[in-house]
C-alpha cells in the first residue's frame, strides 16, 4: 500500500481546524486557501498526521481514534490531495516533484514531458552542465529523452541535428554568430524550436526561444540586439569579427551554474506548454554588474531570414 506525506516543497500554515493556507514561499505567486467546507474539524489535524508518512489503513485508524464522530473517506481524500501535488508518494524523486508543484495539474507536467525529446548541442563546459542538470530536473523521470550531440561546423549543419527533437538548446561557451545562423537556417527548414545559451564575455545569454512560425528568428533577434547597443562601432566588431577571441577560455564555474539553471527554467517552462521565461524575449545575467536584463524581442516585417515562411499580410487582389 502506497505512503504518503505532505509535499516538501509547499508550506502549510493553519488557519483553523478546517482551514490551512498552502504557499511555497512568502512572495510566491502560489497560494491556497485549503478549506473543509463540511466542518468536520479535522482538515488541518490530518495534514499534520501526514507530516510523517501514512498509508490508507494508518490514516483510517489515525481518524477513528482522532474524530470517530466525523465520517471520513480516506481514500477520497487522499486522492484528492494527491491530485492538487499537496500530498506526494513517500520517496518521490525530489526534482521530479517540484516540477509537478511548480507547474500545476491543470498543466499537466508529465503528459507534455512524456515522450519530448530534448537535444543539448555543444562542446564545451556549458553544455555539459546543461546536460547534467537537465538529466537530474526531473524532466526525464517524467519520461523527457535527453540527447546529447557536438557541435557542428557552420558551413555542414545535418538535418538529423534536429530531426524529431521536441526542442534543441544550443551551449556556447562564446559568441559563434556564424554558427548560430547556420543553426537558425536549418531550424526554419525543419520548424524545429530551439533556444540559443551562451556566455559573451561577463554576461551570459538565455534565449530567446525561437519557435518557426511563431516567433522571431534568430536574425531577428540579432539585428534588434546590434540596432540597441551603445558604441555600435567596435561592438559590431567585437560581435562578429570572426579573430575577435583569443585562445577557448573556460567560463567561471559559479557563472556556469548560474546561467545554466535559468537555461533549464526555460527549457521545462517550454515543454511543459508555459514559455514563461524566454517566450518573445532574452534573459541577460551581467555578471560585471550583478544585473538582470530582458530583451523583449520584436519579428521585422521583412525578415530574410523567416519571412519567406510567413503567410503574406493580406491577399494582392483585395
Amino acid at each position: 500500500m502506497t505512503l504518503y506525506t505532505l509535499n516538501p516543497h509547499l508550506r502549510f500554515v493553519r488557519r483553523t481546524d478546517d482551514e490551512v493556507l498552502i504557499s511555497r514561499g512568502s512572495r510566491s505567486v502560489y497560494a491556497e486557501l485549503l478549506r473543509d467546507d463540511a466542518g468536520g474539524g479535522v482538515l488541518a489535524d490530518l495534514l499534520e498526521r501526514l507530516r510523517t508518512c501514512a498509508d490508507e489503513d494508518e490514516l483510517a485508524s489515525w481518524a477513528r481514534e482522532s474524530a470517530p464522530g466525523v465520517s471520513l473517506d480516506v481514500p477520497a481524500v487522499l486522492s484528492h490531495l494527491a491530485q492538487r501535488g499537496i500530498v506526494v508518494p513517500a520517496g518521490s524523486d525530489p526534482a521530479h516533484t517540484h516540477l509537478r508543484t511548480v507547474f500545476p495539474a491543470s498543466s499537466a507536467p508529465d503528459d507534455a514531458l512524456r515522450d519530448s525529446v530534448v537535444t543539448v548541442m555543444g562542446d564545451g563546459t556549458l553544455a555539459d552542465t546543461l546536460a547534467g542538470q537537465l538529466a537530474t530536473s526531473g524532466a526525464t523521470e517524467a519520461g523527457a529523452t535527453l540527447r546529447r550531440v557536438p557541435a557542428p561546423a557552420p558551413d555542414d549543419v545535418p538535418e538529423e541535428l534536429f530531426t524529431g527533437a521536441t526542442l534543441v538548446v544550443v551551449a556556447l561557451d562564446r559568441p559563434d554568430s556564424t554558427l548560430l545562423h547556420a543553426l537558425n537556417d536549418t531550424a526554419l527548414r525543419g520548424k524545429t524550436p530551439w533556444l540559443p545559451v551562451y556566455f559573451d564575455g561577463g554576461e551570459g545569454v538565455i534565449g530567446p526561444t525561437h519557435v518557426p512560425g511563431e516567433s522571431a528568428c534568430h536574425l531577428e533577434f540579432e539585428l534588434l540586439t546590434d540596432s540597441s547597443v551603445g558604441f555600435t562601432g567596435h561592438m559590431l566588431e567585437l560581435r562578429h569579427a570572426r579573430d575577435a577571441h583569443g585562445p577557448a577560455a573556460t567560463p567561471p564555474p559559479h557563472q556556469v551554474q548560474i546561467v545554466s539553471g535559468l537555461a533549464i527554467e526555460a527549457v521545462v517552462a517550454h515543454l511543459v506548454g508555459s514559455d514563461r521565461i524566454t517566450s518573445g524575449r532574452a534573459v541577460r545575467f551581467d555578471f560585471e554588474r550583478m544585473e538582470i536584463d530582458y530583451q523583449d524581442v520584436m519579428r521585422l516585417p521583412r525578415c530574410p531570414a523567416c519571412g519567406p515562411q510567413r503567410a503574406p499580410y493580406r491577399n494582392p487582389f483585395l
